[in-house]
């Protein structure tokens, strides 16, 4: 059974931050606690107003990218913004199976029966039959609840499922090339999977 987390509620797809802290992966041993620290706290390269914000959203982006494929990584350093926002939507599957399965399940099965739009209440009808087998999930607030809805319709939107957060219609979505190769050569059949709905 799956364990879900309620950490999404920390931000979408975050992709200007993501690049940057992506580039420190390059520039730094990420487990240097003191180089870490210099770049996040000290050079603040994430431009955040205040230390807490920026070592908290910081710790968050890199705990994704560090789960992700390297290739992925290299993408969301090197290509264009779409292909980069891709990359990060592949990575936060990977990252949180919370969003991957309600793709794979909810949005699936709208696209599937011709649905047009993802109605609101379609998220907390999957929380619902969540807790029937993560308890966890039965642990949240209604706020967290709330949040995670929101996150979620908000990275469907950046990544281009559908159209925004209010009218939530389907757009037909093709995954680039390079993403699915390193995907595939990645092992990582679940991601590409969540991916390739909308097409």
């Amino acid at each position: 059974m799956p364990i879900y987390h309620a950490r999404m509620t920390s931000g979408a797809l975050l992709i200007n931050e993501s690049r940057k802290i992506a580039g420190l992966f390059k520039e730094i041993d990420i487990n240097d606690k003191s180089a870490w620290q210099k770049a996040i706290i000290t050079d603040n390269v994430l431009q955040k107003r205040s230390p807490e914000s920026a070592k908290r959203l910081a710790n968050y982006i890199r705990q994704r990218l560090k789960n992700a494929p390297p290739c992925l990584i290299d993408i969301v350093l090197n290509s264009s913004a779409d292909v980069v926002t891709q990359a990060l939507f592949a990575i936060a599957i990977n990252y949180d199976h919370l969003l991957g399965d309600f793709i794979d399940q909810v949005v699936r099965d709208r696209i599937r029966r011709f649905k047009k739009s993802l109605p609101r209440q379609l998220w907390d009808e999957f929380l619902n039959n969540c807790s029937g087998y993560a308890p966890e999930v039965k642990k949240w607030s209604k706020n967290t609840c709330t949040k995670l809805g929101q996150t979620a319709f908000l990275i469907l939107t950046q990544a281009g499922y559908i159209e925004n957060t209010k009218s939530r219609k389907f757009q037909p979505v093709y995954v680039y090339p390079e993403i699915k190769s390193c995907l595939t050569n990645a092992g990582q059949d679940y991601v590409l999977r969540c991916m390739e709905v909308a097409e």
